[in-house]
């Protein structure tokens, strides 16, 4: 009984009208008539009002109620279904602007499924067309790749070497900075489990910076070296963000690399020429009362002896007086050598 009734309500024309012109999908069948002309036997509500047809349009060559432009593709594309004799899906994108549905500029992209009915013949009789609206869609989608278009370029333009990580600390990415200054690829150190780019002294340090960044922490201006391709040490002042999936969970961290190897080199000039004799290159008074400060501290702790022996040049002076301070700094680096 139930199912007598579901039939008697699917035959009923009424009801077939207003499900088709509730349909936000735009509906052509189409007959294909003897002289291969096209005409149209039934649109639903959002195809009519897409191109401004009406009741009268039916039975009318579409070329005739059609813009050129959009007769042109849609003659060709069921052209090829009737070819193919097989339903057939494309895409196009469609200037809209002259359409009288659409009062501003613009385009709009279509999803269009064509399905050609055959009769016992073998021969192509009608036509249907059901034309899915993606703009909104496609809009987000070219927001999107707008948007990581910009990033790309941000990302690749920075002078610091920046990397991504996933929560299982695999590199997933690196920017150009990162390729120039360290040598190394992102597909090279996908492939590398290894982490050859930290040093081994440096392993632990890193893992601890990890346990913070999945707390949630940015670790910022912490010292790291790395290793570069070529094997040479670079010094990086590094800052460390956490990433997040879509559900607020930590799933990674994002790395900032600054170059510093430079200013570390000036640093240790420095620190040679604060605690260095720069004629012997040997511990000057400053690094000597230092180490004797630390030494003394740990003689008194060990209850142990400690001896220090100092050396001197006997008539030192005469050598300068004789043969010129030259000579002198050469017998002073002599003997340090020999020492």
């Amino acid at each position: 009984m139930n199912e007598k009734f579901n039939l008697e309500i699917l035959n009923r024309p009424d009801l077939f009208y207003q499900l088709i012109n509730n349909m936000t999908d735009l509906v052509f069948l189409t007959k294909v008539n003897h002289d291969k002309t096209l005409s149209y036997v039934l649109l639903n509500k959002p195809a009519k009002d897409l191109y401004g047809l009406t009741n009268e349009s039916y039975g009318k060559p579409i070329e005739k109620v059609l813009p050129k432009d959009a007769y042109d593709v849609v003659k060709s594309k069921y052209d090829e279904a009737m070819e193919k004799k097989k339903p057939i899906k494309y895409e196009d994108m469609v200037n809209v602007s002259h359409l009288p549905k659409y009062s501003t500029n613009g385009v709009i992209y279509w999803e269009s499924t064509i399905t050609p009915v055959f009769n016992p013949e073998g021969e192509c009789t009608h036509l249907l067309a059901i034309v899915r609206d993606l703009t909104e869609q496609r809009m987000q989608e070219n927001e999107i790749k707008r948007i990581k278009d910009r990033f790309e370029l941000v990302w690749n333009s920075v002078a610091d070497a920046m990397f991504t990580f996933d929560k299982n600390q695999n590199i997933v990415s690196v920017n150009k900075a990162f390729e120039k200054l360290l040598g190394w690829t992102a597909e090279e150190l996908v492939k590398d489990k290894s982490r050859s780019i930290i040093p081994e002294e440096d392993k632990e340090d890193l893992r601890k910076i990890i346990e913070r960044v999945k707390s949630g922490e940015t670790v910022t201006t912490h010292e790291v070296k790395r290793i570069t391709k070529s094997g040479e040490i670079i010094y990086f002042l590094g800052s460390f963000s956490p990433l997040y999936d879509q559900n607020g969970d930590w799933d990674g961290g994002v790395v900032a690399y600054k170059d510093i190897t430079e200013r570390k080199k000036y640093e240790d000039k420095l620190k040679q020429l604060a605690l260095h004799d720069p004629l012997t290159g040997l511990p000057n008074r400053t690094y000597f009362s230092q180490c004797l400060t630390i030494e003394m501290d740990k003689a008194k702790k060990t209850k142990q002896f400690l001896s220090v022996l100092v050396l001197d040049i006997d008539r030192f002076k005469e050598i300068n007086d004789t043969y010129g301070h030259d000579i002198g700094d050469e017998v002073i680096k002599g003997i340090c050598q020999a020492c």
